[in-house]
């Protein structure tokens, strides 16, 4: 496998990653997704470039994240408060926010408790990675 498709792999893995947490945090219902039918929340997944960058955006209808517990979200095995009766280990974000970084990327959000929250992947181009190297 070439760094073409582990990137592609990785890249998969993350946003894969943010856009199950944006399902469960919305609570979307999995059958109902796959029927086409929402429940009560919303997940978006919107892809753009900006300044020599991919910027992958995950946002969702959920139940956001208390300011309180934000420093902390990207820590191995931490669970917000509001969010222990969904299912979860509390690696997914430790594990993307890894992929983005060893990509040259970065994983941040923005929140509102009760409201949802967007994370957004940035990854530099190719035509950047190579100007640098």
């Amino acid at each position: 496998m070439g760094p073409a498709e582990t990137f592609r792999d990785q890249l998969d893995a993350a946003t894969s990653t943010l856009a199950a947490a944006g399902v469960e945090s919305a609570g979307v219902d999995a059958e109902w997704l796959l029927a086409g039918l929402l429940g009560v929340g919303r997940v978006e997944v919107r892809l753009r470039l900006a300044a020599g960058r991919a910027v992958v955006e995950i946002a969702d209808t959920g139940i956001g994240i208390p300011a309180a517990e934000r420093e902390h979200l990207f820590q191995r095995f931490f669970r917000t408060s509001n969010a222990q009766t969904i299912k979860g280990t509390g690696l997914g974000l430790t594990v993307a926010k890894a992929i983005a970084e060893g990509h040259g990327g970065s994983v941040s959000f923005e929140s509102t408790e009760g409201v949802g929250t967007t994370f957004r992947v940035e990854l530099p181009l190719l035509d950047e990675l190579e100007q640098a190297a």
